[in-house]
């Protein structure tokens, strides 16, 4: 789990562009704002919360017996590969 948390520190703290490489010589550039950490919206929570309780509550709970949960991202701005 130490490489993980290392690898996902790096990505998000260090990381300059992600290049895509698409065949035919084109190469596509994307930048850090791009890449996206998962696990923090509440559409996304794993375990179930009252709506009137505070949100944080639940991300510590979830953080402290799910850490997995958070070692995974999105990348936004692939919009234009479905065509």
């Amino acid at each position: 789990i130490h490489i993980t948390r290392t690898v996902f520190l790096w990505l998000f703290r260090y990381l300059d562009h992600v290049e895509l490489d698409v065949g035919g010589g084109y190469k596509h550039r994307l930048g850090p704002e791009y890449v996206k950490p998962v696990g923090h919206e509440e559409d996304e929570a794993l375990l179930p919360y009252s709506k009137n309780s505070f949100a944080g509550y639940r991300l510590l709970q979830e953080f402290f017996s799910l850490p997995d949960k958070f070692m995974f991202f999105d990348i936004k701005g692939l919009e234009w590969l479905k065509g």
